[in-house]
C-alpha cells in the first residue's frame, strides 16, 4: 500500500499560501465587525463628551482664574490712584507713591498671568470677536500700564526730594528750583520711552473692529482711551517740567509777574473787582521782591494809547466816563486768560513798575481766607495790634472800609494786609508749609487763584490741571455757565444765593429741547450777618446784575417771556451768549427762564449714542447749586452714566436727574441705545 501523501488539485493558477492569508484577513474583519457590533456607542458618545467638557472646563478655570486675579489687580490699583483723586497734593506721602507704584506693578504682573495662561486660545480667537478683543485690551493695556509706569518711575527723584524721603513726610513748599529742574532732567528718558508705549496703545487699540463686540468691551476700550489721555496729558507735563519751570521760576532770568486781588464779594465774570494789586519778582525759585497798591483813580497809572481792537468793549456792558479803565475793571469776559492779557496791556503799556510783565495771578477773598488759614495769624504792617485771620479777614477789612474815611484807606489797609500775607507765606514755618500749599492747590482747584503766562507753552503747560481759568469752547456737546456781575454796586455777592435748573430733551435726531432756570434769593437772614452788606459798603436794598448765560454754539432761542425786557442774545465762534440786565430787591427772590434748540450734538458712539454735558462754574463763586434733568428719546435703553443720577423713573420716556455743587466744573456724559 503505497502511503505517499496524495496532492489534491488546485485551481488552475491559484496561490494557495495566498488563499490562505485571505482567509486569515478574512477572519479578522468578522471579529471586528462582530467586536463593534458589542461596543456601546452611546457610551462612547458620552465619554467623549466629558473629555471635551473637561478639556473646556479646564480651560475656563484657567481664563476664569486668570481673570479674577487681573479684576482683583485692577481694583487695588484703582484704590490706590484714589488715594491720590481724594487727597490734597499736600497730603500726598512718599508711602503714598510706593502703593501706587506696588499696585501697578502687581497690575502689570497679573495681565502677565493673564496673558500667558490664556495663549492656548489665542489661535482660535479671531473665530469670536469678542476673545480676540479681550486679547487685543491684555495687549493695549500691558502698553498702557508700561507707559504709566515710566512715568512714576521717572518722577521718582522728584518726589522722593519733594516729601523728604521720609514715609510720613507730606509735600513741603519747593526749597530749590534748580534741584527740582535737575530731577525731573533725570527722569526725561523714562517720559520719552512712555511716550513710546503709549503709541504702541494706540496702535492696538486702533487694530479693534468695534462694531462687532459687547457693550462692557466697548465701554472698557473707551474707559481705556480716556485714561490713555489723562496720562498723556501728564507725561507731557513731566516731559517738558524743566524748561517750564527753569521760566516760570526764573531760573534762566528774573520773572515778574502781576498779581490782581479780586473782589469776589463785588463779583465780576471772571472773578471780581480788582480793588487793589501788586506785583512781585521770582528768581532762583524764590520771591526776591514785592509790593501792593490800591487801586485808584492814579494807581496804576494808566496807559494814553488807544484801545487795541481784540479788546473790543461789547456795547452792553458797564458804561463809564473813561472806557479804557474798563480793561482794568474785572473785564466782561468769564475766561480769566483774556482779563489777564487786557490787565496785563493796562499795566505795561501805563509803564507801571516793574513793567512789562511775565503773567498775570489773580487771587480773589476767598483764596485769601483759604491762605490765612493755613498760615494761621498774621500781624498788620503798618497797623499797630491788628491781627487778621481766616475767620475774621473780612469782618476787619469791611470794619475799615465802614470807617467814615472813604474808600481808599479801606484798599490801603487791603495792599498793606496782602503784603504781610506775602511776607509771612514766604517764612512760613517748616510744620505749616504743607497747610500753605494744601490752601494754594485748593484755590487753583477751585479757580479763587487763577494764572496766566504771556508765553503760551507756559500756559498750555498747565491747562491739565485747570489752572488757567480759561473758558472751554461749547462745540459738539452740550454746555451751560451762567456769569454773574455785581454793578449795584455794593459787596452783596455771599449773600445772594443763585440756583440753576438745567432741563434737557435728547430728540431722536440728537438735537436738543433744552430749559434754563435761574433762581436768585438775596436774604435778610444771609445779609444781616454779613459784614459786607451794610450802609457804608454801598446800596443794600436791591442787587443789580449783568448776566450772561453761555450755552452750545450756534443754539436757536425759542421762548425769552421769562427773561427782563432788553435781554439781548449774540453768536460768537464758540457759543451763543445771552445777556441781561436783572434786579432782585432786598429780602425777595426772582426767577428768570428761558428755552432754546440745538444742532445735533448728541453724538454716534460705537453702536451707542452719548450725551455729554459740561456746566462749568464761574471763577470766583463759591458753590452754585445745579439740578439737571435729562429726557431721553422714547424707548431709549441706558447703557452707563456718569455720574450717577440721584434718581431715574419712566413717564412717557425715561428721565435721569443729576445735582451738582459747582465747586469745580463739572460733566455729565450719558451713554444710550436709541
Amino acid at each position: 500500500m503505497d502511503t505517499t501523501e496524495q496532492k489534491l488539485p488546485t485551481a488552475t493558477g491559484t496561490n494557495p499560501a495566498r488563499t490562505k492569508r485571505r482567509r486569515h484577513r478574512s477572519s479578522k474583519w468578522r471579529k471586528l465587525r462582530r467586536l463593534m457590533k458589542k461596543i456601546r456607542w452611546g457610551l462612547v458618545a458620552v465619554v467623549v463628551v466629558v473629555i471635551a467638557i473637561i478639556l473646556t472646563m479646564t480651560a475656563l478655570i484657567l481664563v476664569t482664574d486668570a481673570t479674577a486675579e487681573l479684576d482683583q489687580s485692577r481694583s487695588t490699583f484703582e484704590r490706590s490712584v484714589d488715594v491720590f483723586g481724594n487727597k490734597s497734593a499736600n497730603e500726598w506721602t512718599y508711602s503714598d507713591y510706593e502703593r501706587l507704584t506696588r499696585s501697578l506693578s502687581d497690575l502689570l504682573l497679573s495681565i502677565d498671568h493673564a496673558q500667558s495662561r490664556t495663549s492656548f486660545l489665542r489661535p482660535v480667537a479671531r473665530l469670536d470677536a469678542d476673545l480676540e478683543t479681550q486679547f487685543a485690551i491684555l495687549d493695549a493695556s500691558e502698553q498702557l500700564g508700561t507707559a504709566m509706569m515710566n512715568m512714576l518711575v521717572g518722577m521718582q527723584p522728584t518726589v522722593f526730594f519733594l516729601t523728604e524721603g521720609q514715609d510720613d513726610a507730606t509735600l513741603s513748599q519747593i526749597s530749590s528750583g534748580e534741584r527740582v529742574v535737575e530731577l525731573l532732567l533725570l527722569g526725561r528718558n523714562n517720559f520719552s520711552t512712555a511716550q513710546t508705549y503709549l503709541a504702541n496703545f494706540d496702535r492696538e487699540i486702533d487694530e479693534v473692529d468695534q462694531s462687532q463686540i459687547s457693550t462692557d468691551l466697548f465701554l472698557l476700550i473707551q474707559d481705556l482711551k480716556e485714561y490713555r489721555s489723562q496720562i498723556a496729558d501728564i507725561n507731557t507735563v513731566f516731559l517738558n517740567g524743566s524748561t517750564y519751570l527753569t521760566s516760570m521760576l526764573g531760573l534762566d532770568s528774573p520773572k515778574t509777574y502781576l498779581i490782581l486781588s479780586q473782589n469776589s464779594d463785588e463779583l465780576r465774570p471772571s472773578g471780581g473787582y480788582i480793588s487793589t494789586y501788586g506785583w512781585m519778582t521770582v528768581r532762583n525759585g524764590r520771591i526776591v521782591d514785592y509790593d501792593y497798591q490800591p487801586t485808584t483813580a492814579e494807581t496804576p497809572s494808566r496807559p494814553t494809547l488807544a484801545i487795541p481792537d481784540e479788546f473790543a468793549i461789547p456795547q452792553w456792558w458797564i458804561p463809564t466816563g473813561d472806557p479804557i479803565t474798563l480793561l482794568w475793571d474785572g473785564s466782561w469776559s468769564p475766561s480769566y486768560p483774556m482779563t489777564a492779557e487786557m490787565a496785563a496791556w493796562y499795566y505795561d503799556n501805563g509803564f507801571n513798575p516793574n513793567s512789562p510783565v511775565d503773567g498775570v495771578i489773580a487771587i480773589d477773598t476767598v483764596g485769601f481766607e483759604y491762605m490765612l488759614e493755613a498760615i494761621g495769624t498774621v500781624e498788620v504792617e503798618g497797623y499797630p495790634n491788628t491781627t487778621i485771620s481766616g475767620s475774621n479777614f473780612r469782618d476787619t477789612i469791611y470794619q475799615i472800609r465802614t470807617s467814615g474815611e472813604g474808600d481808599t484807606p479801606h484798599k490801603r489797609f487791603l495792599a498793606a494786609v496782602y503784603r504781610s500775607i506775602m511776607t509771612s507765606w514766604q517764612n512760613v514755618p517748616v510744620d505749616r508749609k504743607d497747610e500753605v500749599l494744601g490752601a494754594q492747590l485748593r484755590a487753583l482747584r477751585e479757580q479763587h487763584l487763577m494764572v496766566y503766562f504771556k508765553d503760551d507753552a507756559l500756559n498750555q503747560s498747565i491747562a491739565p490741571f485747570g489752572w488757567s481759568g480759561q473758558q472751554e469752547a461749547a462745540l459738539n456737546h452740550d454746555y451751560l455757565m451762567v456769569v454773574d456781575a455785581n454793578v449795584t454796586p455794593n459787596k452783596s455777592n455771599r449773600s445772594v444765593i443763585r440756583q440753576i435748573t438745567y432741563d434737557v430733551t435728547i430728540e431722536t435726531n440728537g438735537t436738543l429741547n433744552n430749559r434754563v432756570t435761574i433762581s436768585y434769593d438775596y436774604s435778610d437772614i444771609l445779609a444781616k450777618n454779613d459784614p459786607a452788606v451794610s450802609e457804608g459798603n454801598g446800596l443794600i436794598d436791591r442787587y443789580y446784575n449783568r448776566l450772561q448765560v453761555f450755552i452750545p454754539h450756534a443754539s436757536t432761542l425759542t421762548d425769552l417771556e421769562s427773561m427782563p425786557g432788553g435781554t439781548e442774545s449774540f453768536e460768537t465762534d464758540t457759543h451763543t451768549e445771552i445777556t441781561s440786565f436783572v434786579i432782585v430787591e432786598y429780602n425777595a427772590g426772582e426767577r428768570y427762564q428761558f428755552s432754546f434748540t440745538t444742532p445735533v450734538l448728541v453724538e454716534e458712539f460705537g453702536p451707542y449714542r452719548r450725551y455729554r454735558l459740561l456746566l462749568q462754574k464761574q471763577p470766583g463763586t463759591i458753590n452754585d447749586t445745579v439740578n439737571v434733568q435729562v429726557r431721553l428719546p422714547v424707548g431709549a435703553k441706558i447703557v452707563e452714566t456718569s455720574p450717577s443720577p440721584v434718581a431715574s423713573f419712566v413717564l412717557e420716556q425715561q428721565v435721569l436727574e443729576f445735582r451738582a455743587d459747582l465747586t469745580r466744573s463739572q460733566w455729565i456724559e450719558i451713554v444710550y441705545q436709541q
